[in-house]
């Protein structure tokens, strides 16, 4: 997560170093509306990163809370009677890990093609 984090806050900065040299440029051609499009890109992955970051978080403290139940299903002498009370809750935690990591793996994907477009993009304001 650590990972993720500093690449969201380096995508970051990097859109704001681009924003300077764009506007250093100035306007050249279709720059303008590549820019547009640009600063939309930046917006849409930023905000996929965003939701990549939350779904990582809610499934580590899922995957803490799931662990734990467990840690108190093995600790107590009637494991059985424990077990038989405990599991449920243990399987709705483990599908909400489920979940998250399924939310994370669309919000990357839905990430992917933003960079990839904001690439091309800066490319077109740059180049013109």
């Amino acid at each position: 997560m650590v990972r993720i984090k500093r690449a969201s806050r380096f995508h970051t900065v990097l859109g704001n170093i681009f924003s300077l040299c764009a506007a250093h440029i100035g306007p050249q051609g279709n720059g303008p509306w590549w820019r547009h499009r640009w600063q939309l890109h930046h917006t849409d992955s930023a905000g996929y990163a965003e939701t990549v970051l939350h779904c990582l978080h809610s499934m580590e403290s899922h995957g803490h809370a799931a662990i734990s139940v467990f840690h108190v299903m093995l600790r107590l002498a009637s494991a059985r009677a424990v077990a038989h009370a405990w599991a449920p809750v243990a399987e709705r935690l483990l599908h909400c890990v489920i979940n998250d990591l399924a939310m994370t793996k669309a919000a990357v994907e839905r990430m992917r093609p933003t960079i990839v477009a904001q690439f091309f993009d800066a490319s077109m304001v740059l180049h013109g």
